[in-house]
């Protein structure tokens, strides 16, 4: 079932969406300006970024995650800072070293929370090194060893790490665009990468609930990669999946996916049978298991969040 909930009297376009430390479902506005949360109930609250000029976060938000020390941390690719909020909207911000000093637009982007207790996160807008930074606020940056060749040279993404997540072996994974691996990062620093004839394109990249990570690559698989980098892929039915995007495991142990090009929520089981439901109200973008044991999404451009549980039947309201 699909149950969409349209925050009434603004318009925030919800993008990326989690589960929050508070058990809701929080998001972070398209318009780059707000983050906030909806509730298993529906009841929605936007929290607004702060404006003062040492504590500005407006605009950019890029990618959010959930702090070990219950608060979620937002970065902002303008301003070059990392804020933290408390679930009682309660906002710090950190400034990361070099993080607007050669162009706007070089801020931090994707943040994940890792198995050190730290939260890791792309500097330079995606283009620059891997940064950690303490739930004090203490921030370092790592060298991420950039000596790959991309499929396409001459493309200004080339080698902007478009997600990070932390792996079942204590390490922090990450993804490159247009350079078609997956790659790897200790908490000391080290790097490596991983490729394969069928790893075309990854976008998104979690950590699955069989103890391998999981990503979506181009033009209709989800992948699996074990720690020691063995890689295999699965493909989806040409037609209903196309550039499947954004990844989570349901409440259900299953894989789920969007493809938003086909206005579709895929589910995946672990040895790779697919199947698909069809939204409404745009794509569908961001996904998440909720803790109401349902999964909730944002589609674009509609200003609407959405819900779908596990047997996918629809409803609107």
């Amino acid at each position: 079932m699909i149950t969409t909930f349209r925050p009434e009297g603004t318009y925030i376009d919800p993008a990326a969406l989690m589960v929050g430390p508070d058990d809701n479902i929080w998001f972070l506005s398209g318009l780059g300006n707000q983050t906030g949360y909806v509730t298993p109930q529906g009841e929605i609250r936007i929290i607004d970024a702060p404006t003062g000029p040492s504590e500005s976060l407006r605009p950019g938000f890029s990618s959010f995650a959930n702090g070990p020390d219950g608060n979620v941390w937002v970065t902002n690719i303008v301003n070059g800072r990392i804020g933290r909020v408390s679930p009682s909207g309660a906002v710090t911000t950190f400034t990361v070293p070099g993080g607007v000093s050669d162009s706007v637009f070089r801020g931090p982007t994707e943040i994940t929370a890792g198995g050190d207790g730290n939260l890791w996160f792309a500097a330079g807008a995606g283009f620059g090194a891997i940064g950690r930074v303490t739930p004090n606020g203490d921030i370092s940056t790592f060298p991420r060893g950039d000596s790959y060749p991309c499929r396409e040279p001459a493309n200004p993404n080339c080698g902007r790490i478009v997600e990070l997540t932390d792996g079942p072996d204590g390490n922090v994974w990450f993804v490159t665009d247009w350079q078609d691996q997956i790659r790897r990062i200790t908490p000391d620093g080290e790097t490596a990468a991983f490729q394969s004839p069928d790893v075309r394109g990854p976008r998104d990249l979690i950590r699955g609930p069989d103890g391998n990570l999981w990503f979506t690559s181009l033009p209709n698989r989800i992948g699996r990669i074990t720690p020691e980098g063995n890689v295999n892929t699965f493909a989806a039915p040409r037609g209903t999946v196309e550039n499947p995007s954004d990844l989570t495991v349901g409440p259900d142990g299953n894989l789920w996916f969007t493809s938003r090009n086909t206005k579709r929520i895929g589910r995946m089981t672990l040895d790779g049978s697919f199947t698909t439901f069809r939204t409404q109200f745009g794509g569908p973008d961001d996904l998440a298991a909720g803790p109401d044991g349902n999964l909730w999404f944002t589609t674009q451009f509609s200003n609407r969040i959405g819900r779908i549980t596990p047997a996918g039947e629809i409803t609107y309201f």
